[in-house]
């Protein structure tokens, strides 16, 4: 029996990852969450607003201007747990087949989504969202 290949190490072989580079392009309805991205109090406002960037328009990561900014950005733009749920499971059946393509619910999964989900499970352990045991004893012990 082999040992298990950890993620970084079977996805990124040989490569740099991608950096994750802020985007400066214009989406229809962003320049209202440009033009309240200037609420500097109303914490649930902040909230709502990076909640709704990052699922509607895919963003990753905001600027925040002022300190009571921070930290509900920072919440907003953690990984749903069932997100995080479903990527631990995908990994781990992956994993078992040395990170060959594999269906998982009906759907075909391969490196690129690996990818993809070894990134959010490293940004949920960063960000304190819980990672199911199995998942955080393969991946991060």
């Amino acid at each position: 029996m082999s040992t298990p290949v950890h993620p970084g190490e079977a996805l990124f072989k040989g490569e740099k990852p991608f950096p994750i580079i802020p985007s400066c392009e214009h989406y229809p309805g962003s320049e209202k969450l440009m033009f309240r991205a200037l609420e500097l109090k109303d914490t649930a406002v902040v909230h709502n607003d990076a909640r709704r960037t990052r699922n509607e328009f895919g963003f990753l990561r905001m600027w925040s201007i002022y300190p009571a900014q921070i930290q509900p950005i920072a919440d907003a733009m953690k990984p749903d747990h069932s997100e995080v749920e479903n990527g631990a499971a995908i990994l781990l059946a992956a994993q078992k087949t040395d990170w060959g393509p594999i269906q998982y619910a009906g759907e075909l999964h391969d490196r690129a989504t690996y990818r993809y989900y070894w990134e959010l499970l490293q940004k949920a352990k960063v960000t304190g969202v819980a990672i199911p045991s199995e998942a955080d004893k393969a991946f991060f012990s």
